[in-house]
């Protein structure tokens, strides 16, 4: 198409110009831009950036997902930064981690490339040689990885601490750490025939409150919903509390109908028979309240309309009534107090009710809210994150959020390599050996992926302020001789053995990197030119 005039486009487009380029260079030069934005803030030493943010205000982070997450808001990038974004986006929602290893690792990839191509090697060579270096690291993953012993609770700790960086200071984020911990704990359960844990996120969650600090926030066990009491006559607190629990309304959807048949009218003519109407109503509403009353409630939460008339004559009978509960906190709460939800309020009985240690309406900083809480074995629990401003707090959940998901996989996974690039480099390592295997192109492509692997111990080393080039060699040299554990320690800025420091990746994260990078790279590498509307 490069030796098309304008003229011809006009035409074949419908009067519109277009302006051709070739499609790689520039593909390239962009991808460079963000893995060097990316780089820096890489590891445990990595750089901050301060965000200038017009919904939330200026802020400082060193998160990865973060950084993406704002510069993706801007419409005006290029579709190929558009494009690695969304990649690395669709990594952090569903593992939560690897987003900056997998913007550099791929922007590597998709530069090995423009230099292949430079030599003379067509892209068709070099996504096939691509594939085959994917397809081979995936097997060497798996045959270095092993079990992480799930059962001794301070290894858990230590992999969350080394894996997820912050900004907060270290004994807060320890003890952070320590609560993600003990809430996928308390909600992972144990599948016999899987022989693995299952964990469900939705069972987790996280209530922000500003006010006080970083130390105050606090895993509950139970479930909070920003609710309040509707009636100030009933009771704050409720031990061993009884819930009914309602996806349905409370209230007389239809009066004439109770009157006469469907195929009937009414007409009032009188003002007797509005009061006979009202009557009526106040008798099914009062049906209701008998029946609530009847099956041992004193807790009643629905998700839809609860008639004032049902909530003022429950007060009276000291049973709390919340109403416009979200149909995800009604999941919770279920869960929580091993309650069944109801359809139909004439159908409910006893058998139903969930059992709560304590249902109690709490203040904190001039917000209610309602706390259900169960002490033995909870299968729902709630941070209550505290911090002194809307930054903090909400840079709180973002860590928690990233740190429940990647213990949601190491729970149910349960499998790791070594992390500090010593996984990098091991498989770098092997791919060298497989591109001997080759006597064509591919060999060459083959080794241009392992370089590219390299990239992520060399930016882990350059960010901890050591020589990228010599810890590469001396890497490489100590993986030689079987020192499979050796990687970079960011926060000592040493080369030491990951095991002993409890430095470990998540296999599962690290399969997804190179799957998500290769697979933006090989679709990249299938287009040539760019045609752009002026």
């Amino acid at each position: 198409m490069e030796n098309y005039s304008n003229d011809y486009l006009d035409r074949l487009f419908g009067r519109k110009k277009y302006v051709v380029r070739d499609a790689l260079p520039l593909n390239i030069a962009v991808s460079e831009f963000v893995s060097e934005l990316i780089a820096s803030s890489l590891g445990p030493r990595g750089s901050y950036k301060l965000i200038l943010d017009k919904e939330f205000g200026d802020f400082v982070t060193n998160d990865s997902g973060t950084i993406v997450n704002v510069i993706s808001k801007d419409k005006r990038l290029p579709p190929v930064i558009q494009l690695i974004l969304q990649a690395a986006n669709v990594l952090k929602e569903s593992i939560g981690d690897g987003v900056a290893s997998m913007i550099i690792f791929g922007c590597e990839l998709l530069k090995k490339a423009g230099e292949l191509i430079e030599k003379g090697i067509h892209p068709n060579i070099i996504r096939e040689g691509y594939k085959i270096a994917l397809n081979k690291a995936l097997e060497v993953l798996q045959k270095i990885s092993f079990e992480i012993p799930l059962n001794n609770r301070a290894y858990i700790e230590d992999i969350m601490k080394n894996n997820i960086k912050s900004s907060f200071p270290e004994n807060e984020w320890i003890t952070l750490c320590h609560s993600a911990v003990d809430a996928i704990s308390k909600i992972a359960i144990y599948d016999d025939y899987t022989k693995s844990f299952n964990v469900d996120l939705d069972y987790v969650k996280i209530v922000k409150v500003e006010g006080e600090r970083f130390f105050d926030t606090q895993l509950v066990n139970g479930v909070i919903i920003d609710k309040k009491r509707l009636e100030p006559g009933v009771p704050k607190y409720f031990k061993d509390a009884k819930i009914l629990l309602m996806n349905t309304s409370i209230k007389v959807e239809n009066t004439r109908h109770h009157f006469f048949d469907s195929k009937f009218e009414f007409e009032i003519e009188t003002p007797s028979h509005v009061k006979k109407l009202y009557e009526v109503k106040d008798i099914l509403l009062r049906q209701k309240v008998e029946k609530i009353i009847s099956i041992g409630a004193n807790v009643v939460v629905s998700t839809d309309e609860i008639a004032d008339k049902v909530i003022h004559t429950l007060a009276k009978r000291n049973v709390m009534a919340i109403r416009w509960v979200s149909k995800l906190d009604l999941k919770r709460i279920a869960k929580l107090t091993n309650a069944f939800i109801v359809s139909s309020l004439t159908e409910a009985t006893g058998a139903d009710l969930g059992k709560a240690d304590t249902v109690e309406e709490v203040i904190i900083n001039n917000n209610k809210l309602i706390v259900f809480k169960t002490y033995f074995q909870p299968r729902s629990v709630t941070f209550l994150v505290r911090g002194s401003n809307r930054l903090v707090i909400d840079e709180i959940e973002r860590q928690l959020n990233k740190m429940l998901k990647v213990l949601k996989i190491l729970f149910e996974k349960n499998r790791g390599v070594y992390g500090g690039g010593a996984c990098e480099v091991t498989l770098s390592l092997e791919l060298k050996k497989l591109a001997q295997e080759y006597a064509d192109k591919r060999h060459i492509v083959i080794e241009k992926f392992a370089e590219a692997l390299e990239a992520i111990p060399m930016h882990l080393a350059r960010n901890a302020g050591l020589d990228p080039i010599l810890t590469i060699s001396a890497l490489r040299k100590l993986h030689s001789i079987g020192r499979f554990e050796s990687g970079i320690d960011g926060r000592k800025c040493l080369i030491e053995d990951m095991s002993a420091c409890r430095i470990i990746d998540l296999l599962p994260i690290k399969e997804n990197i190179l799957k998500n990078s290769v697979e933006v790279v090989l679709m990249l590498l299938k287009v040539d030119e760019i045609i752009r509307e002026v």
